[in-house]
């Protein structure tokens, strides 16, 4: 039985899927109150626990202990935190000891541009072997606990697996058996790998080219999406972006309101963008509106389906610094 298997065979696993974040929270919040030492053990702090909220400012769990402090924690399993969250929350909530944020692979605050001197990441990894050797004496908690550390150990084994050597582009769809995305979404995790996805190229590229001017980041809305983009240009009228989905290599042009077709010749004339592409519908090139009104025109003239980490991160940047020294000339 291969792991996407186990899971799908797991009461707590299936019982998770209604609300990933959620249910984590819920549970940990629980057995927290069931034995009051338990929260000291996984902090690796002498904490004895009075009292346990949930959702409370912005906070998913508080503790408070039996010397009245107070410790804040963050739980992140099937999301990311990224600096405007963890900025809002400290920023409601001051008179905590501690903040701890909870993720599913321990690596979430290294890998964004700002430090939180105040926070201290613990991984799922090390939560669940704090669980497992802790004995419940309520049968029914110890059976639920030991479900919950068997199918989250099985979740960080997938994740780490498939993230922590990771070296070339994975996040498209495809009808294969072998395709990754499909065998998560047989147990409800593609968008969760999806997120790691992204977050995982990124930090590679940031890492890559430290010194760069290039602006990054990512989300997900049907799918793990990067954008890779220019600082603003001609006096913040326009700037260019390249954005990865499922595959799809876009390259945009996003503003210029006033100067869109000079911008699209010249980007055409270095060979940026392709004159003789043309869209399923005939399109030489696709648009829409941003929120704030701001038009997108952009081709997709690629796909980089399994194209390697270095490669595509070359490939960024090369096309970026190029269209930009173009467009500044």
């Amino acid at each position: 039985m291969d792991i996407f298997e186990k899971l799908n065979n797991s009461i707590m696993f299936n019982l998770s899927l209604s609300s990933k974040e959620l249910f984590h929270s819920n549970l940990l919040g629980y057995l927290f109150r069931c034995d009051d030492t338990l929260f000291g053990k996984i902090v690796k702090k002498n904490c004895l626990v009075r009292e346990v909220k949930r959702e409370i400012n912005y906070i998913d769990i508080e503790i408070t202990g039996k010397d009245g402090k107070k410790y804040l924690i963050e739980n992140k399993v099937k999301d990311i935190i990224d600096c405007p969250q963890l900025d809002r929350i400290q920023g409601k909530n001051k008179n905590h000891e501690k903040y701890y944020l909870f993720s599913l692979l321990g690596d979430s605050l290294e890998k964004l541009n700002k430090k939180y001197p105040l926070w201290e990441e613990i991984g799922y990894e090390q939560i669940i072997r704090v669980l497992a050797a802790h004995h419940f004496s309520d049968e029914t908690v110890e059976l639920i606990k030991n479900d919950y550390c068997v199918f989250m150990s099985d979740i960080i084994t997938l994740f780490k697996q498939h993230y922590s050597k990771c070296d070339r582009y994975m996040l498209f769809w495809d009808k294969s058996k072998e395709n990754l995305l499909e065998q998560y979404k047989k147990v409800r995790l593609h968008d969760v790998f999806q997120k790691y996805g992204v977050s995982h190229f990124v930090h590679y590229f940031r890492k890559k080219y430290p010194e760069t001017e290039i602006q990054t980041s990512y989300g997900y809305i049907r799918n793990g999406i990067m954008n890779f983009t220019s600082k603003k240009m001609k006096g913040n009228e326009y700037y260019i972006e390249i954005q990865i989905e499922d595959g799809e290599y876009r390259k945009s042009v996003i503003g210029a309101t006033k100067s869109r077709e000079s911008i699209l010749r010249k980007l055409e004339s270095i060979g940026w963008v392709n004159a003789n592409w043309r869209s399923p519908r005939n399109l030489q090139y696709l648009s829409y509106d941003h929120r704030d009104g701001t038009a997108r025109w952009y081709q997709v003239p690629e796909k980089v389906n399994n194209m390697s980490y270095d490669d595509l991160c070359e490939k960024i940047k090369t096309d970026l610094d190029g269209a930009i020294r173009a467009l500044n000339n």
